[in-house]
């Protein structure tokens, strides 16, 4: 009587298990599809592939453009640009140099760079992400976000009214990393 409750027992388990087999079956088939997928992606194939990775270059430089009535967002970042280009250029000649972005700095997607904001004026960024509070009379219609020293680097902390004053930018050069 014993090995029959037992017997019983291990056919309603495996009931409910034949039961799920064609849902996993199907999200086997899932699963299989998206490694295929990912395997046509570069460097997934050939593990010495190179990546190039925004690295900061240690140090802010000073930024004192005003953004507003005259700089759309793009002539803005460009200002930024240059302001690495011309900070950083002798230390990185053959190198790439920008400022890095208020998305990059609010993923922590900059290698070396701090959490926070190290720099003793608030630290600005060049779009995406740099959208401030609205302001008819800027080109872009909205103001800059950034963040004042101490803060962290995430978007609960960012100060989204920046515009005119003494920022710092946080220059970036792109260098490989064997992945």
């Amino acid at each position: 009587m014993d090995a029959y409750h037992k017997l019983v027992e291990q056919v309603k388990k495996l009931d409910g298990q034949c039961k799920a087999l064609p849902e996993t079956v199907t999200d086997l088939d899932k699963v299989r599809d998206a490694i295929k997928a990912l395997s046509l992606c570069p460097g997934l194939r050939n593990h010495k592939e190179l990546l190039d990775v925004p690295a900061w270059v240690g140090s802010y430089t000073v930024f004192d453009e005003s953004f507003g009535e005259s700089e759309s967002d793009s002539d803005y970042d460009a200002l930024m640009r240059e302001a690495c280009e011309k900070a950083f250029g002798d230390k990185y000649p053959d190198k790439a140099l920008r400022a890095a972005s208020v998305a990059e700095m609010e993923a922590h997607a900059i290698l070396d760079l701090p959490v926070q904001n190290e720099a003793e004026t608030p630290l600005i960024g060049p779009c995406p992400a740099c959208e401030g509070d609205e302001d008819e009379a800027s080109k872009s219609g909205h103001l800059r976000v950034c963040w004042n020293a101490g803060s962290n680097l995430t978007i609960g902390e960012r100060f989204s009214k920046c515009s005119d004053g003494q920022k710092s930018i946080a220059c970036v050069v792109l260098g490989h990393v064997q992945r």
